[in-house]
């Protein structure tokens, strides 16, 4: 009695089959695997954003700079902002990271789903793009 479950038992075209399901199983995990889960996604960003605790500035880096100070009144006293998703909209609201919670600003609920922001959000929210430069005095 032969083994038909055992690849080396199998007739050439069953051999065939079952390499050719082997192989698309293996692609299809691959180009799984090239996908961002949407967590990691979620916190990912191109553009660092912050605001300033004394004067009210509300400014933004590319994403591999980090500031110092702000740049309009060039005190240190600067808080880095996050995203609150709203899980009804999908609305960003961008608050300093320090909070737990915001309210929705298109439908007001109180949303704690946390996202990066990204340049496009940052501008909507009133934030400028500031240089090195600008930002950390170099």
């Amino acid at each position: 009695m032969t083994d038909n479950h055992n690849p080396a038992n199998l007739s050439s075209p069953a051999k065939c089959g079952w390499l050719g399901a082997l192989l698309i199983g293996l692609l299809a995990f691959g180009l799984a695997g090239c996908n961002k889960p949407a967590e990691e996604a979620a916190l990912d960003s191109d553009a660092n954003g912050y605001a300033c605790r004394d004067c009210k500035a509300k400014f933004f880096t590319a994403r591999t700079v980090f500031p110092t100070h702000c740049p309009d009144c060039k005190k240190k006293n600067i808080d880095q902002v996050v995203g609150f998703v709203c899980p009804a909209d999908k609305q960003m609201t961008v608050e300093g990271r320090s909070r737990s919670s915001a309210k929705c600003k298109q439908c007001g609920a109180t949303v704690a789903g946390l996202g990066m922001p990204q340049k496009s959000d940052l501008t909507a929210w009133g934030a400028t793009l500031k240089t090195a430069a600008e930002v950390t005095g170099q």
